[in-house]
């Protein structure tokens, strides 16, 4: 157990297995800084600043991740972070549930609940061809998934994304346009599904009415 500390701990190597790890009370519980091909399992950040963080790292697996009350991101993947999997995780009462930041691409999520966050469920903010399948948002105080700055191509599939206060999908045009991702076979029941800003106009989306 790792606990008030400015990092929990932090991981910078390559081809490693770890397991069992509880961060709290820490700036960052747990993050990895260039380290690729490890496999992360059973690990649990709570009350931290930001959770999980993973930067400029690829080809790592992370399963039953428990990411809870953190301040910031509950998990984040920043700055080219690709090819990476996240699965079988639990996110709750974070700002920021999960945070796909800065041009990070091909990662994919699946299986993962993501509850109660106060601004974002999940959020795509310069995010490239990223899929999301099998995920459920619930309860977030203003939206649940939010497409920002030039987050194209990414896929959200057999999702449930419910009971957000302000709009389940949100589309910002925000100088650089999110445009081209997919929404397919997922269910919707929020105050408004759907925003989409003005001049957005090459997205796909399906299923798009309250369930």
């Amino acid at each position: 157990e790792l606990l008030n500390n400015l990092w929990g701990v932090t991981f910078y190597s390559d081809n490693n297995t770890i397991e069992d790890i509880s961060a709290h009370d820490n700036s960052r519980g747990i993050a990895l800084w260039i380290a690729h091909n490890n496999t992360l399992n059973n690990i649990t950040a709570n009350d931290n600043g930001r959770g999980l963080f993973i930067s400029q790292s690829t080809n790592n697996t992370f399963s039953n991740i428990v990411a809870i009350d953190n301040a910031n991101n509950g998990i984040r993947f920043d700055s080219n972070t690709d090819n990476n999997i996240l699965t079988d995780s639990y996110i709750d009462d974070n700002s920021v549930g999960l945070m796909i930041y800065w041009n990070c691409e091909d990662n994919v999520l699946s299986n993962i609940l993501i509850s109660n966050s106060s601004s974002y469920g999940l959020e795509f903010y310069y995010a490239i061809n990223n899929t999301v399948t099998n995920v459920t948002i619930l309860d977030t105080d203003d939206t649940g998934i939010y497409f920002t700055y030039n987050s194209d191509y990414n896929n959200v599939t057999n999702s449930k994304i419910q009971n957000s206060t302000n709009y389940g999908i949100y589309f910002n045009n925000n100088s650089v346009k999110a445009e081209n991702n997919t929404l397919y076979n997922n269910i919707f029941n929020n105050t408004v599904n759907f925003f989409i800003e003005d001049g957005i106009n090459s997205s796909q989306y399906m299923n798009t009415s309250q369930t």
